[in-house]
């Protein structure tokens, strides 16, 4: 069993290196799920711009909307990224049972790589379940102007 360690806010499993490339962007998309799952697609590039794609169950959001994070929460989502490392991560996880939400997730690294996993029910590591609610808090913790209202749902 892993060591734990308290940090950001959770325990997660120690880290004895942190990834060292730059992320540049970040694409995450939640897909439904035999429920109210929040439905939505979000890009946020390095200098922490973000578009939001509500498409469903994300409270009072729906369409498309454009902001910009702010330094410290681009920074912290970051540094969760780079304590998890997802050099390390497998391309895909899966729970054993139907009906339950699913994440995408790709970072853009300054090296030029890609890293996307999918992951179906969420619990594919300690490390992602925290950065799964960190990045679907952003939906409320940032300013976000409506752009459009409606949205493809893909």
């Amino acid at each position: 069993m892993d060591t734990l360690c308290f940090q950001f806010g959770a325990l997660l499993p120690c880290s004895s290196g942190s990834m060292t490339d730059e992320v540049t962007g970040l694409a995450f998309k939640a897909e439904g799920c035999f429920g109210t799952c929040p439905v939505l697609i979000l890009h946020i590039n390095q200098s922490g711009r973000a578009t939001l794609k509500a498409i469903s169950h994300n409270g009072p959001m729906r369409g498309i909307y454009k902001g910009t994070l702010t330094v410290e929460d681009w920074a912290a989502l970051i540094e969760l990224i780079q304590y998890i490392n997802p050099l390390h991560l497998k391309r895909h996880y899966a729970v054993s049972w139907t009906d339950d939400q699913s994440y995408e997730l790709t970072l853009d690294l300054k090296s030029g790589r890609q890293i996307s996993t999918y992951d179906y029910g969420g619990l594919g590591t300690i490390g992602l379940e925290v950065l799964y609610k960190r990045i679907l808090a952003l939906r409320f913790s940032q300013k976000w102007k409506r752009r459009a209202k409606h949205v493809r749902r893909y």
